[in-house]
């Protein structure tokens, strides 16, 4: 069996199943080095399998271990390998464990549908599929909301020309998508200064556009003279805009850029 110096050996912590090293075990294999069998390593000297039997090597002062190279695995195949073989001997993954790996591994496996990425992490973690939608509630949410903030920055570029346009860029009916936007509209409406440290502070990702964007003044949003419901294309065009007296914009009352469209 090829052997490998042990400072060549990487442990990449998203990658290795084991949440917590038992101390206990790498004791015990200090003194049955000879015994144990090869670590696993895959590209770079990825560990896939092994750690216990690594560290009682470098604590030993071994410079070589032996090793078996999976070769140039992706990061989901290493995981996979990982908890494969790790399932198979040694320290059994705790539920705490599997726990924090169906979270990780929810954003790692998101190629897949989410029923799919389901059954992916059940069958690796050898739990269910309730469990796994149990344990990756928060991973959805903030999925979710992020697919919501990009469908809104996207409608506030001007780059559809109506929420069905926009519905069918992420999957959804043109009423989902106008919910969508309308979560955020309202945010921009309703959040108080305080919560952003001012409004010009909140409101940032709103601000550096020109053509397509009318400006609001803070005492128009606060008085509810402002657009009621998410902006639309057409409104967008014929424009509303917040001005003083001299008929310019208000460096004072104008804190922000928002879509106005149709």
């Amino acid at each position: 069996m090829p052997t490998i110096s042990v400072d060549r050996v990487r442990f990449v912590k998203e990658l290795y199943p084991r949440i917590k090293p038992n101390d206990d075990a790498i004791e015990r294999y200090r003194d049955a080095l000879e015994k144990l069998p090869p670590i696993v390593i895959a590209r770079d000297g990825v560990l896939v399998d092994g750690y216990h039997r690594w560290q009682a090597h470098v604590r030993e002062g071994i410079e070589q271990i032996q090793a078996e190279d999976l070769g140039n695995l992706s990061d989901a195949e290493i995981m996979r390998e990982a908890i494969t073989r790790n399932a198979s001997h040694g320290q059994q993954l705790s539920v705490a464990d599997k726990r924090l790996l169906s979270a990780q591994w929810w954003k790692t496996f998101d190629h897949l549908e989410p029923a799919e990425r389901e059954q992916e992490i059940a069958s690796l973690l050898s739990v269910t599929d309730r469990s796994v939608r149990d344990w990756t509630k928060d991973a959805r949410k903030e999925e979710q909301r992020a697919i919501k903030e990009n469908a809104w920055r996207r409608w506030l570029s001007c780059e559809f020309s109506s929420f069905t346009e926009l519905g069918k860029a992420f999957g959804i009916d043109h009423k989902t998508a106008k919910a969508w936007c309308g979560e955020f509209w309202n945010g921009f409406q309703n959040s108080p200064p305080s919560a952003t440290g001012g409004w010009g502070a909140g409101f940032r990702m709103f601000q550096g556009r020109d053509a397509g964007f009318a400006y609001l003044s803070l005492q128009q949003v606060r008085e509810g003279q402002g657009q009621p419901s998410p902006p639309t294309p057409q409104t967008l065009r014929t424009g509303h805009a917040g001005q003083s007296r001299q008929g310019q914009r208000s460096p004072v009352t104008v804190r922000t850029s928002v879509r106005i469209g149709t």
